[in-house]
């Protein structure tokens, strides 16, 4: 999700504690349409000082997964379909690590099949 935080990373001091986060509703939106991991471009998904962390506990209950503090690179994707690829270190004893997140658009193409039907293909570009 682009919320336009990251555009604000290097021009507002209070950044770290006033930025854009996922309403629990929002959080249980997700869990109802099967989606199977959020990502955000706000340093968390949850509301700074919110010990609970009700948004957090909401999606990893569910086995969905989060990608917080992605860049502001986020919004060229805006509105299109996406194959996203995130990976992670694995750390010991800790639950959170560093990944390397990478997002390709996905383009439809028309193609004939060798039976002469329309095919739709997915590549990455």
């Amino acid at each position: 999700m682009y919320s336009g935080t990251s555009d604000s990373w290097e021009k507002y001091d209070d950044i770290r504690e006033n930025f854009s986060y996922l309403e629990p509703s929002a959080a249980r939106w997700i869990v109802n349409r099967k989606i199977k991991c959020v990502g955000i471009d706000s340093l968390s998904i949850g509301k700074f000082g919110f010990s609970e962390g009700e948004s957090h506990k909401i999606l990893l209950g569910e086995g969905i997964g989060i990608i917080e503090g992605l860049n502001k690179n986020l919004k060229h994707f805006v509105g299109k379909r996406m194959f996203l690829v995130s990976l992670p270190l694995f750390l010991n004893g800790i639950d959170a690590s560093p990944a390397r997140t990478i997002l390709f658009e996905l383009v439809y193409a028309d193609v004939s099949s060798s039976w002469g039907g329309p095919q739709k293909l997915f590549f990455s570009i």
